[in-house]
């Protein structure tokens, strides 16, 4: 409770606050009589007095610095909180380590065991890490699955390494959410101060570019920022600060793959291929910018510019009464998720006055169960609009044989992984032979991806699969070539 005493003293107002009753008492005192020595009257000339609560105040303030500085789900310092460490840490020349840790695949895991399981999982992520880490550190989360952790008490270089591989060592036991017994992946980049740089802006941003280089590497790795790794981590960076802009700059163009009949040798369809013509970088291949793409959801504009694309060259190949052969597009399950396909599709199809025949839809076998019910549905109107569903990648998921029967699938498209195995492993020589002889039981075409040598060549003959696409035939080229 706070006072608000109000005192009039020869005429004249004079205004105290405090937190209790005695001590107005004691400052009306010490005001009248210490300050008016003169006057022998032990009693206040006038005391006007109310009490007004302000501990309101100091709750409402706490709850603004709580929210402002920390985490609301786990509890942990925020990004802010986490940057004015750096800062308080490199003003006082204080020797320390970043980790930066993203736990691998975490959207894909939320949307298997629902958000409010999620949650209960960074959660407990979050309390097993602090288990683990000396007391004076700091473990900070800085978005939705990634977290910071700041170390300074370090005796020498090798044990940021070493605590790497401890906090990524302490999740091979699960963690159990309700009915889920979730083991999880992570990838950890570090920087330390200041031999990774003398600013806290360096330090993050290399402590950003090892997390970069550690996910490159593949699940459950670390890396320690090295300076001659800069060069691919400013890439990485460049190109995604830039991927949003290159449909807007026009920088990415279409390159197109033949795919070749094997028994006449004859162009029998295409597959279009994506690059980006980068302004620094020059050519970048999908496989350095489609990761990016799909992490950040930018993967469905990509898709939706590729149709338009194909459809435009559809219609200015028939204008110039070139042979058409059917072309195949790769898309995502993620696509079928937004109710605008449908338009977005038919729209490209009749502006150019395109066939749908002509075209194929390539879908990866990882993808193919994210939003199963709604890729079946997706699948069954693009069979009305007469549009053919390629699996893509075939026999490096997890869906295989036992889910084909599910899905209206008209080609499998066989790994180059297996084909580059031909005449080297008599075991994936027979399955091979045993994935082309169940597509012809089931009506399906079938593709070897991948083909580069007549050996391999010979043996797909052999088999009489169906088609073939390859270097040994041709690299993807640009579309005047094509």
């Amino acid at each position: 409770m706070g006072f608000l005493s109000k005192l009039i003293i020869n005429g004249k107002n004079q205004l105290s606050v405090s937190k209790n009753k005695n001590l107005v008492n004691e400052i009306v005192n010490h005001t009248l009589f210490e300050n008016h020595p003169e006057s022998n009257d032990k009693n206040p000339i006038q005391l006007i007095g109310n009490t007004q609560d302000i501990s309101y105040k100091n709750v409402y303030e706490e709850r603004i610095h709580q929210l402002a500085f920390y985490d609301s789900l786990t509890s942990l310092p925020n990004e802010i909180l986490f940057t004015n460490r750096v800062k308080d840490l490199i003003n006082t020349n204080e020797r320390f380590t970043v980790f930066y840790l993203d736990i691998d695949q975490f959207r894909n895991i939320n949307n298997v065991v629902g958000r409010a399981n999620g949650d209960q999982l960074l959660i407990q992520f979050s309390e097993r890490i602090q288990m683990i880490l000396p007391f004076s550190s700091m473990l900070a989360r800085l978005s939705s699955d990634e977290f910071g952790i700041i170390i300074t008490d370090y005796m020498d270089i090798e044990n940021p390494e070493v605590m790497a591989k401890t906090i990524i060592d302490c999740f091979n036991t699960p963690l159990f959410i309700k009915e889920y017994e979730l083991y999880l992946n992570l990838t950890i980049g570090i920087s330390i101060y200041p031999s990774d740089g003398s600013s806290y802006e360096a330090i993050l941003n290399n402590a950003s570019s090892a997390l970069h280089r550690a996910k490159s590497l593949g699940s459950n790795q670390y890396h320690l920022y090295s300076s001659k790794s800069n060069i691919n981590s400013l890439k990485q960076f460049e190109l995604e600060r830039d991927l949003r802009k290159s449909i807007d700059n026009d920088e990415l163009v279409l390159y197109f793959q033949p795919r070749v009949a094997v028994k006449t040798g004859r162009i029998i369809g295409a597959e279009a291929l994506i690059r980006w013509q980068h302004p620094i970088w020059g050519l970048v291949s999908p496989g350095e910018f489609i990761p990016i793409a799909e992490e950040s959801g930018f993967i469905n504009n990509i898709s939706d510019w590729v149709t338009e694309q194909v459809c435009m060259y559809m219609g200015k190949w028939k204008h110039e009464k070139l042979e058409l052969v059917p072309i195949s597009i790769n898309i995502t399950s993620n696509r079928f998720v937004r109710s605008d396909w449908k338009e977005v599709l038919t729209n490209s199809l009749k502006n150019h006055k395109v066939d749908p025949s002509l075209i194929e839809f390539e879908i990866t076998e990882t993808t193919l169960l994210q939003h199963g019910k709604v890729v079946e549905s997706a699948f069954q109107y693009l069979k009305q609009l007469g549009i053919r569903i390629a699996l893509d990648d075939f026999g490096t998921g997890y869906s295989s044989l036992s889910h084909i029967k599910d899905f209206s699938i008209d080609t499998i498209k066989l790994d180059k992984s297996f084909i580059q195995q031909i005449a080297h492993n008599e075991n994936v020589e027979v399955i091979i032979k045993s994935i082309i002889f169940m597509a012809k039981g089931l009506h399906m075409n079938i593709v070897a991806e991948g083909v580069e040598t007549h050996e391999q060549l010979e043996f797909l003959k052999q088999q009489e699969c169906s088609e073939i696409q390859g270097y040994l035939f041709s690299e993807p080229v640009p579309e005047r070539k094509f």
